[in-house]
């Protein structure tokens, strides 16, 4: 089998995995393990997705249906590893998710997607930075560091405020929010709802040196094909007046932590990623 329950159950966690086939299969369902759900059973997935019920093998509807009440950690990820092929548990050979997405590509199995990894890093926080190094210095003396990401801004699409926590950012502008993953000077986002009509897609930033996050934003297959978006920190010269909020950002997290997982309440089924749990 190829399999896991959802979330820790006390004791020593077992994940079926004989039958996975491939690295992704096993990582889909470590993923169980930390307590996450299949992306097509988010509360929003009627939003991005159709599931064609009669197509289902009757065996397996269980796991098209929605759970309501769990957490949702950032906008829908047509690219999530948890997230069900376009034929999966099909009887028929015909469509059983069918994206709202024109050409979207979902059920990939290679690994984690951005947004995978920025909702690990929500959960669970970042990895620790490596130490400094043991040995003297080699060239002349290094710069001040980096200033984090948390404050206010305003921007051409409206006033803009970040709170930091471990490799994560988590922003909010009227109507919307965003999540990014931290890479050096630089932040790749995922924005959901809010200003321009709303929707979802990504977002990238570029920390200049007065402070200033460059950045363009665009739709959930671009991260520019809306435009600029640049945030000015509240009170520097120069900054934009507020206007209306655009479209949050998107993720990317270099390093992931060791993960302890939660406690759920018992009696929670086990959740497939391919078959059923062997019992």
């Amino acid at each position: 089998g190829c399999s896991s329950h959802v979330g820790r159950i006390g004791g020593a966690q077992e994940i079926w995995v004989k039958g996975c086939g491939v690295q992704g299969s096993v990582v889909h369902e470590i993923m169980h393990a930390g307590g996450f759900y299949h992306e097509q059973s988010r509360e929003d997935r009627d939003a991005h997705v159709t599931i064609a019920f009669d197509e289902i093998d009757p065996a397996h509807r269980q796991w098209f249906e929605v759970r309501t009440g769990s957490r949702l950690l950032g906008p829908y990820d047509y690219s999530s590893i948890m997230h069900y092929s376009r034929k999966a548990f099909s009887r028929r050979g015909q469509d059983t998710i069918i994206p709202k997405v024109p050409g979207a590509t979902i059920g990939q199995r290679e690994g984690l997607s951005d947004l995978d990894k920025a909702a690990l890093a929500q959960l669970y926080g970042n990895a620790s930075p490596p130490g400094p190094p043991t040995g003297p210095p080699t060239g002349p003396p290094s710069g001040p560091p980096p200033t984090g990401f948390s404050g206010s801004y305003t921007s051409q699409r409206g006033d803009v405020t970040c709170s930091e926590s471990g490799g994560s950012v988590s922003c909010s502008f009227p109507g919307g929010s965003m999540v990014c993953a931290v890479q050096g000077a630089n932040l790749d986002c995922g924005w959901l709802g809010g200003g321009l009509g709303g929707g979802q897609g990504r977002a990238v930033f570029n920390r200049q040196s007065n402070g200033t996050l460059a950045g363009t934003y665009g739709d959930f297959l671009s991260h520019d094909s809306r435009g600029a978006w640049d945030l000015v920190p509240s009170g520097q010269p120069g900054a934009p007046p507020g206007q209306p909020p655009a479209p949050p950002p998107g993720l990317n997290i270099p390093g992931l932590p060791p993960i302890t997982l939660p406690p759920v309440p018992s009696g929670l089924p086990a959740i497939p990623g391919l078959t059923p749990p062997t019992q």
